[in-house]
C-alpha cells in the first residue's frame, strides 16, 4: 500500500499512529482557575536533556480548547507523570471529555500530590514524574505544541537498582495505534560500537 497524505489512505482509521509506535505517554497535570486537570498525551517526546514537548489536539466535543491548554495559558506550569501498567485504565479514563473544570484526579480516584517547585499536581503513585515550566506554545495548525523546561524530577525508590533506573521494573505504558496500548517489558542492552 502507498498513499499520499494529501489524498488520504482510504482505511477506516489513520494508520500513522499505529506505525509510529510505541509512543510514550505524558500524563499531564495542570492547575487553573477552575481547578486541577489530568490528561494523557501520546504525541510526546524528550527534546533535550531538560526539555520536553507534547501536542494538544483541539477538543472536538466541546468549545474547541482542552482544559490542559486553558490552564497552561493562565498558569504556565505542568507536571508529566509517566504511567506504568497499573495506571492503564485510568490513563484511558482521563482521556474522556469531562465537563469543563472537572478534576480527573477526583472523578477517577487517582492519587494526587502537589509538585514541590511548581504550582501543579502530579499522579501521587507514579513511579516517576517531571515538574515543568512552559517555555512556548507553538501553533501547528490543528494542534498546539507545548515546549516545557524540566525543573525537577520525582523517581520512586522502587525502580532504582544500583543507583540506576531499572527499565525492567518500570513497565511504562505506551500508546500504539487505535485503542491499543503496551507495557514495556522486553528490555535488552545494545552498545554503540566504537568505529
Amino acid at each position: 500500500m502507498f498513499y499520499k497524505i494529501s489524498e488520504g489512505h482510504g482505511l477506516p482509521h489513520d494508520p500513522l499512529k499505529a506505525l509510529i509506535a510505541p509512543r510514550p505517554i505524558a500524563w499531564v497535570g495542570t492547575r487553573g482557575e477552575k481547578g486541577d486537570n489530568l490528561a494523557p498525551f501520546s504525541f510526546f517526546a524528550l527534546l533535550s536533556m531538560t526539555q520536553i514537548g507534547f501536542s494538544i489536539a483541539p477538543d472536538f466535543r466541546s468549545e474547541g480548547i482542552k482544559d490542559t491548554l486553558t490552564n497552561l495559558r493562565t498558569n504556565p506550569e505542568f507536571s508529566v507523570s509517566l504511567p506504568s501498567l497499573k495506571h492503564a485504565q485510568n490513563v484511558a479514563n482521563s482521556a474522556a471529555s469531562l465537563s469543563n473544570g472537572d478534576d480527573e484526579f477526583e472523578y477517577y480516584d487517582i492519587p494526587k500530590s502537589n509538585c514541590r517547585l511548581i504550582n501543579a499536581p502530579y499522579v501521587g503513585d507514579a513511579q516517576s514524574a517531571l515538574e515543568c515550566q512552559m517555555q512556548r506554545e507553538i501553533d501547528l495548525g490543528t494542534h498546539r505544541l507545548i515546549i516545557g523546561e524540566i525543573v525537577a524530577v520525582h523517581i520512586s525508590e522502587n525502580i532504582l537498582d544500583q543507583r540506576m533506573v531499572d527499565n525492567t521494573k518500570m513497565k511504562n505504558l505506551a500508546r500504539l495505534g487505535y485503542f491499543d496500548y503496551s507495557a514495556i517489558e522486553d528490555v535488552f542492552p545494545l552498545k554503540t560500537p566504537k568505529v
